[in-house]
């Protein structure tokens, strides 16, 4: 066996003695070695099976704000809420190195009574604890060793975190009756690359219990040897840097250099003495929907029984289960008190689009969502049984169908879209599930066929040979917007032929319109007006303000800010309930000149959200991505006495990527005294490739600095 690359309070006298990190001289601390293993094994006192992640970490802190990384958080599987009473669930040790002046080195260990647990989900817990007296030259190092039912999809192993790393390795032992898919991403080179044979048998006690004739139970123990041997993987790679995008980035994880790590296939022979017994903690995590089930229920699954235990399925497999499952597909099918309803939605509607918008807008302004993103709903039974017409039953059927969150007016992502596509597809309006990971669950491995990387379900509907995605999640998005975290990402339709990945985007745009109309009168007094129309998200989340806000105080707080100088009236809000349409709202604005002069200057005012300091990253290593495309069209009217000149910026126009990021700016005088200036900020894609950071970054530095240039009016005459 290879030995490990770090030793437990062996720490070399140079890594104490470091001030800077040669390779990063501005790192706050230096990961000097993170190694990881996921290995087969039972518990010391265990009677059972399990995958086991060991981990040792080693950081030396460089300045004040890497003390920050003395704060540690582990996720772990609390194995006694699973059932499993006899297991120990997680073994924790940390502690830190200080070396004195007099070249004396001091560590100190947390206590147990430091390390505190908090609930997580899903019987998940989180050990949190902070390593003492840790300061600017300190060692610190944690490792815990934890047990775990993740058989299926065990964590990801990342190379690289938000500090460099000057050694991380990675090794996996796998028995030869399992076989792993281990892929890389973000990276194929490695210092290290190793595959070989091992050999591992492991001794436990087998428990029988036989009941007597008299009815007592006797319990007989035999010793069982099992063979854990296969081949071991060792991946290594050193000086990584440290992942530094800062800004414009979804999920930071799916661009850093990681393992991705799923079980392809399970073999074995079941009447292997001792198997069934040693590795039912195992089985049962193989359950296609274990993670939907309540401890309890986990514990009443049948092992498997079969020679192949386990296959990665492939989608049109995955597809085919979804379709059948009790808590998917046959959702879809089953029977419920709806036809009153939906004839009243849909009463005196003919055209199907109408009747799609009528009952989406019905259920996004009737069911609230409870913030929970979920692909499954409650479980109900088999289509047969609905047949069978007893009150009971039918009770049952009826509280275990898409009734429940129906009624109730409150309900989880996949039960409100559910309801959704169970009603258009009633209404004679063909829609299917669409299965999709929001941008913060992060992309969908598309070479692993695992429905538990999707996390939210839309309804996609055909509509005269269109392909319509519509979310009722929110009671304020008209049909044609989705979720903003939905955007830009693919799409599983599952259904029972030509199933298979959409893109997931809206329909329409975002697109803001300002337009301002000034006057000056010879006194340099200004009065005039601001129209204002916001679609998309912006109207969505000003909308959610103004509900929240019956004064409409911050709509005119915020003009204020624009124009402090300015008396500001909200004159009306208009299309507040009508979402389809833009939002609209005028202003007045009017300001009196304080003191004697005769020059008066105007700087255009727009809602703006890009500066310099969001463009931080010296080298950047990942693509940029904004929150959704966008389009600002800004126009300003201004009128001027007759005996006063105006002066103005010279027009430009920037553009960036084939002209996927676009800005204008134009003047246009149509008299002596009456000009207009227009401003379009257009943003047509939401991903923009690495190579265009720099360019982007100029693009908008160039605008903020064009922003800031002046109109000035004075008294005088053309030339």
């Amino acid at each position: 066996a290879q030995p490990a690359p770090i030793k437990w309070k062996d720490i070399p006298l140079e890594d104490l003695k470091m001030t800077e990190y040669e390779p990063d001289p501005t790192a706050s601390a230096v990961v000097l070695c993170d190694y990881g293993q996921i290995y087969f094994d039972v518990n010391p006192s265990g009677r059972h099976l399990f995958l086991f992640y060991d981990r040792h970490v080693r950081i030396k802190i460089l300045s004040e704000q890497g003390i920050k990384h003395a704060k540690i958080e582990i996720p772990f599987h609390d194995l006694h809420c699973e059932k499993f009473h006899r297991e120990s669930s997680i073994i924790i040790n940390a502690q830190v190195y200080n070396l004195e002046e007099n070249g004396k080195i001091v560590s100190k260990k947390i206590k147990k009574k430091d390390i505190s647990f908090r609930d997580s989900t899903n019987c998940y817990r989180i050990a949190v604890f902070t390593i003492p007296d840790v300061e600017v030259g300190s060692v610190i190092e944690y490792q815990y060793k934890t047990p775990t039912l993740d058989l299926v999809n065990p964590k990801n192993w990342y190379f690289q975190t938000g500090i460099p790393t000057r050694h991380s390795e990675f090794r996996m032992r796998v028995p030869t009756d399992f076989q792993y898919l281990i892929s890389p991403v973000n990276t194929q080179k490695f210092d290290v690359n190793k595959g070989q044979f091992y050999s591992k048998n492991i001794v436990f006690d087998l428990y029988r219990y036989n009941r007597g004739f008299s009815g007592s139970v006797r319990e007989t123990k035999d010793r069982v040897t099992f063979d854990l041997s296969g081949k071991s993987y060792q991946l290594v790679k050193k000086y990584v840097p440290a992942f530094k995008c800062h800004q414009f980035l979804d999920i930071p994880d799916d661009h850093k250099q990681k393992l991705n790590i799923h079980l392809f296939k399970i073999i074995k022979n079941t009447y292997d003495p001792g198997w069934e017994d040693l590795t039912y903690s195992l089985m049962t995590t193989l359950d296609e929907y274990y993670e939907q089930k309540t401890p309890e229920q986990r514990r009443m699954i049948v092992y498997p029984p079969a020679y192949i235990i386990y296959q990665l399925p492939d989608w049109e497999r995955l597809n085919n289960d979804l379709l059948k499952y009790n808590r998917f597909g046959l959702p879809l099918l089953k029977h419920w008190n709806y036809k009153y309803s939906l004839d009243s939605i849909i009463k005196g509607i003919e055209n199907s689009q109408e009747k799609m918008i009528a009952i989406y807008d019905y259920i996004r302004k009737n069911i609230k969502w409870n913030g929970q993103y979920d692909i499954y709903t409650n479980k109900v039974f088999n289509p047969l049984l609905g047949k069978v017409y007893t009150k009971i039953t039918n009770k049952v059927v009826n509280e275990k169908s898409l009734r429940g969150p129906f009624e109730n007016k409150t309900g989880t992502s996949s039960e409100i879209n559910f309801i959704l596509i169970y009603l258009l597809n009633k209404a004679g309006i063909e829609t299917h599930p669409v299965l999709l990971s929001t941008r913060g669950n992060g992309k969908i491995v598309k070479s692993i066929p695992d429905a538990v990387q999707f996390n939210h379900v839309i309804a996609g509907v055909h509509l005269d040979g269109q392909q319509l995605l519509l979310d009722a999640t929110d009671s304020l998005r008209p049909y044609h917007f989705l979720k903003q975290n939905s955007i830009d990402v693919e799409g599983l339709i599952v259904k029972k032929k030509d199933f298979g990945w959409v893109k997931v985007n809206n329909l329409a745009f975002s697109r803001t319109k300002i337009s301002t109309n000034l006057t000056l009168d010879d006194q340099l007094n200004i009065s005039g007006n601001i129209k204002q129309e916001i679609t998309g998200y912006e109207a969505l989340n000003l909308r959610k303000q103004i509900l929240l806000d019956s004064n409409r105080e911050f709509l005119a707080n915020g003009i204020r800010e624009k124009y402090p100088e300015y008396e500001v009236k909200i004159v009306f809000v208009e299309n507040l309930e009508k979402e389809i349409n833009p939002l609209i709202i005028e202003t007045e604005l009017s300001k009196e000149r304080k003191y004697k002069s005769e020059v008066f200057k105007i700087i255009p005012s727009i809602s703006y959200n890009f500066n310099e300091t969001y463009f931080p990253d010296i080298i950047r290593t990942c693509p940029v991505e904004f929150a959704h495309p966008f389009l600002i069209e800004y126009e300003l009217n201004i009128k001027i006495p007759d005996d006063f000149v105006a002066e103005y910026p010279l027009n430009v126009q920037y553009e960036v990527y084939g002209k996927n990021a676009l800005f204008s700016y134009q003047i246009e005088e149509k008299k002596a005294n009456n000009f207009k200036l227009k401003i379009k900020i257009e943003l047509r894609i939401k991903q923009f490739p690495i190579h265009e950071y720099k360019n982007l970054a100029e693009f908008f530095t160039n605008i903020n600095d064009k922003l800031k240039e002046e109109i000035i009016v004075k008294k005088g005459k053309l030339d």
